[in-house]
């Protein structure tokens, strides 16, 4: 999966340690992370070099106040993303995991990677940091392992359970469409994918059961996803939409300003999150129909 979305000059070395132990993790959401790791890593390294991710066993006895972030004590399985890139300065780092902060110009890449991933390992039990290294930065995933993680998991798992509705989703970004597609196939929803809005309308123009609009708003070409939306309705009237953004500038407020009845989740969004958005609106509009 990463050596296809980094570019050829950086070199991955993997180590994965076979005492790491298990973890139960919702797997499109462990890739999404694990790929925003990798992402943010190959930013800081826009002339090449190498990203080593690995694997080990951090034992409850570890003392580190950081690991244990106040839990009880637990066994974690430790993942590992270095990289020898231009490193972060302290300032950065101490906000890395905040909403919405990033140090790049370029829209198109919103910083919220750090920011998700903080998110899903806080909801499955663990924790995140950064640590400085001689030459770039080391991103540290812990994961609690064994007993405790199905402990976590029964707490937050996804309360609600789909009835096969279908939902087109629209998001340009391949790696992402794939990892939510595989999260809402999850939840038992029936998934139709679009990677803009000239695609998905296609979809919508044709006979085929659509039963949400799932899009980012921000989408290349003609049409942004609010704008898709009110085409949709326009074509299949009373048709929930659902937008998503990552962009501070973006809110629900915004979309509503347009005349439009949006739903909205803010990225990043956890499944459980999404679960509860996705049964609500579809709950109201079977109780409308």
């Amino acid at each position: 999966m990463l050596r296809l979305v980094l570019p050829a000059n950086i070199a991955i070395e993997v180590d994965l340690s076979p005492e790491a132990g298990l973890v139960f993790a919702d797997r499109s959401q462990f890739e999404m992370a694990l790929l925003n790791l990798a992402l943010n890593a190959s930013d800081a390294m826009p002339r090449g070099g190498r990203l080593t991710i690995e694997t080990e066993r951090i034992d409850a006895s570890d003392s580190d106040a950081s690991i244990q972030s106040g839990r009880a004590p637990c066994d974690y399985a430790l993942i590992s993303v270095r990289d020898t890139g231009t490193g972060m300065a302290p300032e950065v780092s101490a906000r890395a995991f905040e909403p919405f902060f990033t140090t790049k110009s370029d829209l198109g890449r919103s910083g919220l990677g750090l920011s998700q991933v903080y998110g899903y390992a806080k909801q499955s039990g663990g924790s995140v940091e950064i640590s400085g290294e001689p030459v770039g930065s080391s991103i540290r995933l812990l994961l609690p392992t064994s007993r405790a993680a199905q402990l976590v998991r029964r707490e937050t798992s996804p309360p609600c359970v789909a009835c096969g509705q279908t939902i087109l989703m629209v998001e340009d970004a391949a790696i992402v469409r794939r990892a939510v597609a595989r999260m809402l196939s999850d939840l038992g929803y029936r998934v139709l994918t679009a990677a803009d809005a000239e695609e998905a309308l296609k979809i919508i123009e044709g006979d085929g059961r659509i039963d949400l609009l799932f899009t980012d708003v921000m989408l290349p070409g003609a049409l942004d996803g609010g704008e898709l939306g009110a085409v949709a309705r326009q074509l299949r009237p009373g048709i929930p939409v659902l937008c998503t953004s990552g962009y501070s500038q973006v809110r629900a407020e915004e979309l509503g300003a347009r005349g439009h009845r949006f739903g909205f989740i803010a990225k990043p969004y956890s499944k459980a999150d999404l679960a509860r958005q996705l049964h609500s609106m579809l709950d109201r509009e079977s109780v409308a129909s």
